[in-house]
């Protein structure tokens, strides 16, 4: 027993350590993206209806995740490509085009214009490699903790120490890198993102994942979905 426990509390630690990397990793550019937006030409108006629409993915992307790594027993795999994927997926926002040279900033009729789509695009995979890496985490998190779930705060602690590291570094890497540049250039905060991924993928390789047989509680997604659902439909007819 008492080998066990020295096992789990290295897991433990490990976790603990896969958290802070993580969200070092992708607090470069969440906080960042309206304003990236906003630099690259697109309306005020488009990026809200943009980023009003974008948490929907969430709703849709969790479940989906969850029933696609329990049917198929690949939880780990999912997790890792999502991290490096991320990693590389990250920078090329950094070659989305840009609008300000040209006529084809007028609110909603940049929406017609491909550039706008290549962006949409490039964030929207990232955004959903995000939630799919972020739901699984949590989840290999669960298992590892076991019984004691009470502890799960004591992980999640770690992902914001890591997340307030990284805006503390990117916010004085940008500043630092556009000096007397007409607008923000985030390229270091891509390039921070990018390695704080790839190192993420690495440490999280190491991680004891054993997948478990929880297919037989699928039956139950549909039962999940709903809850988002039926307020919607209360609402409608109030």
């Amino acid at each position: 027993m008492f080998e066990n426990n020295i096992i789990r509390n290295r897991r433990l630690a490990r976790m603990a350590y896969i958290n802070i990397i993580r969200y070092i990793g992708i607090a470069p550019i969440n906080p960042f993206l309206p304003t990236i937006a906003k630099q690259r030409g697109i309306p005020v108006l488009v990026i809200g209806i943009l980023f009003t629409f974008m948490p929907i993915f969430n709703i849709v992307a969790r479940p989906i995740t969850g029933y696609i790594t329990d049917r198929w027993r690949c939880r780990k795999q999912v997790f890792l490509g999502a991290s490096l994927l991320n990693a590389f997926f990250t920078p090329l926002i950094h070659f989305t085009p840009d609008f300000n040279d040209n006529g084809h900033a007028e609110d909603l009729e940049i929406m017609t214009h491909w550039k706008f789509w290549i962006f949409v695009a490039t964030i929207t995979v990232r955004m959903l490699l995000w939630m799919v890496g972020d739901v699984l985490q949590d989840t290999i998190c669960l298992e590892i903790l076991g019984d004691d779930k009470k502890s799960y705060g004591r992980q999640r602690v770690w992902g914001a120490v890591g997340w307030g590291t990284s805006t503390l570094l990117v916010g004085a890497c940008v500043d630092w890198y556009s000096v007397d540049k007409e607008h923000k250039n985030y390229l270091p905060a891509y390039l921070i993102a990018m390695a704080f991924l790839i190192c993420h993928f690495i440490v999280a390789s190491q991680l004891d994942v054993s997948p478990k047989n929880t297919y037989e509680a699928h039956e139950n997604v549909y039962r999940y979905c709903s809850l988002y659902v039926r307020p919607l439909y209360i609402e409608k007819f109030k």
